[in-house]
């Protein structure tokens, strides 16, 4: 949805990068945000759905969250410990309903938001209800298909994921926020 779960994993990473503990040669990010525009109806406030500001909340969380995913990883580059490293953003017009992160072709997370009711405050330090998406803290479920002899299953789900990935990512617009 925003980029939320993935920014303090890749922030670590950075760090475990900059101590030698790992020295990838590239890293490569493509992250797929919700488009949050009107007909995201999901994260609306609780009996007044005209009101904006639970969007425009999740409009400054997903920027927030992708510039500082950007800066972790152009600063890896910059300070010459990564040759290579590529971020990208897209939008898709649909509000996701799981979180997909797939890994190096061979690996994937996933795991079902929730959406919840739940008390918010804004910028204003206006507090505010909302219809809302649990994303943080969701369980993840674990599939890969390396090793010799990989699992039936998640043979399907990692090759499954890899095609929906690249169809969405293929027929998303551009990110405003990347």
């Amino acid at each position: 949805m925003t980029g939320e779960t993935l920014d303090p994993h890749l922030r670590l990473s950075a760090e475990r990068v900059r101590m030698g503990k790992i020295r990838p040669e590239s890293i490569s990010v493509r992250l797929l945000l919700a488009r949050v525009g009107s007909d995201l109806r999901l994260l609306t406030t609780v009996g007044e759905p005209e009101d904006r500001r639970a969007l425009d909340r999740l409009r400054q969380v997903a920027a927030r969250t992708t510039a500082s995913i950007r800066a972790s990883l152009h600063g890896l580059r910059t300070e010459g410990l990564v040759p290579n490293v590529r971020f990208e953003t897209a939008e898709t017009p649909v509000a996701p309903l799981q979180k997909l992160y797939l890994l190096n072709t061979t690996d994937v997370l996933t795991g079902y938001y929730e959406v919840i009711r739940r008390r918010v405050v804004l910028d204003s330090s206006d507090e505010i209800e909302v219809h809302d998406i649990l994303g943080l803290g969701s369980p993840l479920h674990h599939h890969s298909v390396a090793g010799e002899r990989p699992d039936p299953e998640s043979v399907a789900v990692v090759d499954s994921a890899q095609r929906w990935y690249e169809h969405a990512w293929a027929n998303a617009e551009p990110s405003r926020t990347g």
